[in-house]
């Protein structure tokens, strides 16, 4: 049965084809091919999501959400050796989660200052790779303590491999067992983020 519809679908894609290509022939220029109709379309509607500062805003809504059911296990252990167990196994993952939710509204703030980051559907502006602290320098936000900055660089460092690798990609070669200095995690994190979050959220500019 799929062959038989497959085969009668074929009669309308080539008419599609023939029409699409006698119209492009007409106005002397290359016909384009279903593919790159839909290529172009979706390059539009990613750059017009891409240069809306709430699209990014979202996405750091939802990770943060996210993160949140991980916060909410580790609460939920009921003697401090369990939730001691749960913080080192599942604290990682939360604070990756944080990190990249603090990453999507930092964009979302340069977003909004630099329109034309997004071209193509793609980002073409400076804040490449998981570089928080650089993104946070990028849209002049100020972090208030020396707290924050340490929370800040401890969140780069979940997101670029403690949240996902065992070590550094740079040094997955070597024998090492514990963390590298600066990616520890405390009970007393996801206040700390949470107050950064919402500070940064208050920079992204309303529709």
């Amino acid at each position: 049965m799929f062959r038989r519809r497959h085969i009668r679908s074929l009669p309308l894609l080539t008419s599609w084809l023939a029409r699409h290509r006698g119209l492009a022939k007409a106005k002397g220029r290359r016909a384009m091919t279903r593919d790159e109709d839909v290529d172009q379309r979706s390059e539009g509607t990613l750059e017009t999501r891409g240069c809306d500062p709430r699209a990014w805003a979202e996405v750091a809504d939802d990770l943060h959400r996210a993160a949140g059911l991980l916060w909410d296990q580790i609460g939920a252990s009921v003697d401090s050796p369990e939730r001691r167990r749960w913080l080192v196994s599942v604290g990682k993952i939360a604070m990756m989660l944080e990190g990249c939710a603090l990453e999507m509204l930092a964009k979302a703030v340069y977003v909004s200052q630099h329109p034309d980051s997004v071209q193509g559907g793609r980002g073409c502006g400076p804040p490449q790779g998981h570089d928080l602290p650089i993104l946070l320098q990028l849209i002049r936000f100020p972090l208030g303590t020396s707290v924050e900055t340490d929370l800040i660089a401890r969140l780069a460092a979940f997101v670029a491999w403690a949240g996902r690798y065992p070590i550094p990609k740079a040094k997955r070669t070597r024998d090492v067992v514990e963390l590298a200095p600066g990616t520890h995690v405390s009970t007393g994190d996801r206040d700390l983020v949470a107050h950064l979050f919402d500070r940064l959220s208050l920079a992204v500019p309303e529709p």
